[in-house]
C-alpha cells in the first residue's frame, strides 16, 4: 500500500514558527528524530552516523521555514528534495586527518540567537552565539501526528505484527534464541520490502527474571519449565511500533543447552 507524501516543507514552517516564539533568529535541529521529521533523512541502518568520520545530519532553519540541510559528502541524495531547503555538505570520510566537526562548525557559524536541541547537539559543534533549548517546543509539535505519520505508524505496527506471528510460529524445541530472532527479522524485512532496524528483546529461561517474570508451579504446567518473551520494535524514522508476545514451553536458550519454550497463542500488545 502506497504511503501518503510527507509535508516536510510545512513541518519546517511550523518548527520555524515555534522557534520564533522563543525569541531566536534561527533553529538548529540535530536530534535524529527531528531531522527525520523535518527532512525524511534517516541515519544509516543498524549503527547510525559514523562518528567521528561523520558529524551527522543537521537542519538549520530561518524563521520563514527555509534553510539548509548539513550532511557529509556522499549523502546529498539521502532524502527528498524540499522546497526552501538547500543541501550543504562537509568533508566526511577521508584518508587525511578527520575534520568533519571542524568543517561543519564553520558552516554553522552565524550571528543572532540560535535555538538548538541541547540534548542532541555535540559539544564539538556548540556555537559561539547565545542559544535557547528548543527541544520541548519541537517535541510538542511532533506530539500531534499528521495523516502521513499515522499511516507510517500503522505500517510499522503491521511489520511488527508479522515479526510476532513469526516468533510464535517458529519457536520450537532445539531452536536457539538467535535462530528465532533471525527468522522473525527476515519475515519483517520481507513484509516491509526494505531493510528494517529492529530493537529486539528475545529472552528465555532463567533470564526471564530480568523482566520480572519467575516461572512457578502455580503459573505454568509442570512440563513447561520456562516461558519465553519477545519484544519487537519496528522503527520507521522517529516512529516506533512495539509488539510483545509470550511463548511456552521449551526452546533452547542461546549460549546454553537449557530447554526453554515453544509458542502458545497468548499475545498482548504494548
Amino acid at each position: 500500500m502506497a504511503l501518503p507524501a510527507e509535508p516536510f516543507a510545512e513541518r519546517c514552517r511550523r518548527a520555524a514558527a515555534a522557534a520564533a516564539s522563543l525569541g531566536v533568529d534561527r533553529l538548529l535541529a540535530s536530534d535524529h528524530g527531528s531531522v527525520r521529521w523535518l527532512t525524511g533523512r534517516e541515519s544509516e541502518i543498524g549503527w547510525g552516523p559514523l562518528y567521528p568520520i561523520s558529524a551527522g545530519t543537521h537542519v538549520l532553519l530561518d524563521l520563514d521555514g527555509g534553510g539548509r540541510i548539513f550532511c557529509a559528502e556522499g549523502e546529498e541524495e539521502a532524502g527528498p528534495a524540499i522546497d526552501g531547503l538547500q543541501v550543504v555538505t562537509y568533508p566526511g570520510y577521508t584518508v587525511t586527518p578527520l575534520r568533519a566537526y571542524t568543517s561543519l562548525k564553520q558552516l554553522l557559524n552565524g550571528g543572532g540567537r540560535l535555538a538548538v536541541e541541547a540534548h542532541a547537539l555535540p559539544i564539538a559543534l556548540a556555537p559561539s552565539a547565545e542559544t535557547v533549548d528548543a527541544a520541548p517546543a519541537l517535541a510538542s509539535l511532533r506530539r500531534r501526528k499528521d495523516p502521513a505519520e499515522i499511516a507510517r505508524i500503522e505500517r510499522a505496527a503491521r511489520v511488527a505484527s508479522v515479526g510476532q506471528r513469526t516468533f510464535r510460529a517458529c519457536a520450537e524445541p532445539g531452536k536457539t534464541e538467535i535462530e528465532v530472532f533471525s527468522a522473525l527479522h527476515a519475515a519483517m524485512e520481507k513484509e516491509a520490502g526494505t531493510r528494517v532496524p529492529v530493537l529486539p528483546d528475545l529472552i528465555s529461561g532463567p533470564r526471564m527474571a530480568l523482566v520480572g517474570v519467575r516461572a512457578t508451579a502455580a503459573s505454568r504446567p509442570a512440563t513447561w519449565p520456562w516461558p519465553t518473551w519477545s519484544y519487537v520494535s519496528r522503527v520507521i524514522g522517529p516512529t516506533r511500533a512495539p509488539r510483545s508476545a509470550w511463548a511456552s514451553p521449551p526452546i533452547r536458550c542461546a549460549g546454553c543447552t537449557r530447554p526453554v519454550c515453544v509458542p502458545s497463542m497468548s499475545v498482548y500488545r504494548c
